[in-house]
């Protein structure tokens, strides 16, 4: 019996290591089911959000119409009705929209940190670290390989990957080069090696990036497929280094040219600020403008947008006009082959016109507030700034605004139109036969000389269309420059701010500040622009000009 008692401890630590090693061995593939489950949890909830935010819209744009049917007195028994009903409906939405919203945060969190702990556990085996143990003699031998992380692991036998197809061509181009016998069976041999290692290496990289792909799945809005803009740093991180991962495994066959252009590609997407550099690049491109010079102005370099030489960049752009010209070609030509379904769309869409309708029904409700003497609400000096041209005082805007407005909107013909033409001709010593629409210049320009507000006249000409008098493409609208040039600043700002400090950056930040100071400017006195730049004319006349 005592005998015994040794061989039943050794079998039972045996025992125990054996459920050790496997209980190791499956908590990885356990992490990634967890992750994988509370992403579908995730994306259900996302999905049932996003159908209750839409649901919510469509019934805020209705309560928005019929309201201002109720404003201007018209609305009918059947449309009060559908009004409130409409109402209660929203306070319930918007009630299930705010449970559903915590929901998605909780679930969009827990998924995170699945993955966070999936992606941190020492699991995965790294074929590129041998483990060497000691050997009684003192010597070392090979007993296995290390396990560590799977990003590391992964990252470790790409790069072993890239050397040994760098490795198999040098083999293939000194078997191609020697008529020797010996040696070509030699390195034949070697190439067979090889083929069957780097086959080996792949299947297993092409394994870690499959379970890559999944887990960053929960770094990632599953509406837009773009990485979540609520996340801790470290998960940013993580999201990353994964897609980093990802680009160099598919990027091990290209060519130059084509990595060049891929990392263009993932340089431009999903961002704002780089679609505006990509647009100015475009457009000296076009203009046969030196790009290193472009590029310098902007503080950036080749390097930054992983382009190996200048004529890749080159040759990228110019693909980018092509494509843009085939399309503008291409949406020409089926210009003339609308469907029944085009038309019941343009029905149900708003004409160009709409909001000259709308004018006419605020104007209603304004008239009632200022008659009752409630010129201090919003929706009367709102009204007021909008028919009114370099005023302060509401009260005054208003009253010098109203005459011109009530002779500019109709809502039954177009006498309004026409007056306002009538107008411009005299202003401007027109005859009655005599082309108009060439002088109208920024509606900016024209708002001061009309003496109504830019919006009022932009609604003006846009009503015009409907009549058919002039077309979108003859005049340009400055209320939309100065969003554009408000959102070129917040473009070059979130640039500036993801840029490393150093002194490549300099000339960036000279052009971000004078950028900034200008539009200040343009926002705080509006009624002063005349004319407004883009982001590219900007930055090529800041150092030299006044924008207004």
């Amino acid at each position: 019996m005592p005998s015994i008692l040794p061989v039943a401890a050794v079998l039972g630590a045996s025992v125990a290591a054996i459920s050790i090693l496997s209980k190791q061995a499956n908590e990885f593939s356990d992490a990634i089911s967890k992750t994988s489950s509370s992403q579908s949890s995730y994306s259900e909830t996302a999905s049932e959000l996003n159908n209750l935010n839409s649901e919510l819209a469509t019934s805020a744009q209705r309560i928005s119409e019929l309201q201002a049917l109720k404003n201007a007195g018209t609305i009918s028994f059947t449309e009060q009705s559908e009004l409130e009903t409409l109402k209660l409906q929203n306070e319930e939405l918007e009630r299930q929209i705010s449970l559903k919203q915590q929901m998605a945060d909780t679930q969009s969190e827990t998924t995170v940190n699945d993955a966070l702990n999936a992606l941190k556990l020492q699991r995965t085996t790294d074929f590129t670290q041998e483990i060497l143990s000691p050997a009684e003699d003192g010597e070392r031998y090979f007993s296995g390989y290390a396990e560590t992380d799977i990003i590391s692991a992964t990252k470790n036998q790409i790069n072993e990957l890239s050397d040994l197809q760098t490795e198999r061509t040098a083999l293939l181009n000194k078997l191609n080069s020697t008529s020797n016998k010996s040696e070509k069976d030699m390195l034949t041999k070697k190439l067979n090696v090889f083929d069957l290692k780097i086959s080996d290496r792949f299947n297993t990289v092409s394994d870690n990036i499959k379970i890559l792909n999944g887990l960053r799945e929960s770094f990632k809005d599953p509406l837009t497929g773009l990485m979540k803009t609520d996340m801790s740093a470290e998960a940013e991180m993580y999201y990353s280094s994964i897609t980093k991962i990802i680009d160099d495994f598919n990027s091990q066959n290209l060519s130059p040219t084509e990595r060049s252009s891929k990392n263009l590609d993932k340089f431009f997407d999903n961002s704002y600020s780089k679609n505006v550099i990509k647009d100015t690049l475009i457009e000296a491109a076009k203009s046969g403008e030196n790009l290193n010079i472009i590029l310098k102005n902007m503080g950036l370099s080749l390097d930054d947008l992983g382009v190996e030489n200048i004529k890749d960049l080159k040759t990228y752009l110019n693909a980018l006009v092509s494509d843009a010209d085939a399309a503008s070609d291409s949406i020409k030509s089926l210009s003339d082959t609308e469907s029944i379904n085009s038309v019941a769309s343009a029905f149900h869409s708003k004409n160009s016109g709409y909001n000259y309708e709308q004018a006419i029904v605020y104007s209603q409700r304004a008239t009632d507030l200022f008659n009752q003497g409630l010129v201090g609400t919003d929706d009367f000096k709102a009204f007021a700034d909008y028919i009114s041209y370099g005023m302060d005082d509401s009260i005054e805007a208003y009253q010098a605004g109203m005459e011109k407005f009530n002779r500019y909107f109709t809502a039954e013909n177009d006498t309004g139109l026409q007056n306002f033409i009538q107008d411009f001709k005299e202003m401007h010593s027109l005859g009655e036969d005599d082309d108009w629409i060439s002088d109208i210049g920024s509606t900016a320009l024209l708002a001061k000389d009309m003496g109504i507000g830019i919006g009022a006249v932009e609604d003006i000409l846009s009503r015009m269309e409907d009549y058919g008098y002039i077309t979108s493409d003859q005049w340009h609208s400055s209320l939309e420059d100065l969003s554009e040039y408000k959102n070129s600043l917040s473009a070059l700002e979130e640039l500036y701010d993801s840029m490393d400090s150093g002194e490549h950056n300099l000339p960036y930040h000279g052009i971000y500040h004078k950028f900034q100071h200008r539009v200040f400017h343009l926002l705080n006195k509006p009624l002063r622009v005349l004319r407004f730049f883009s982001l590219r004319e900007a930055i090529a006349t800041i150092n030299s000009s006044s924008v207004f």
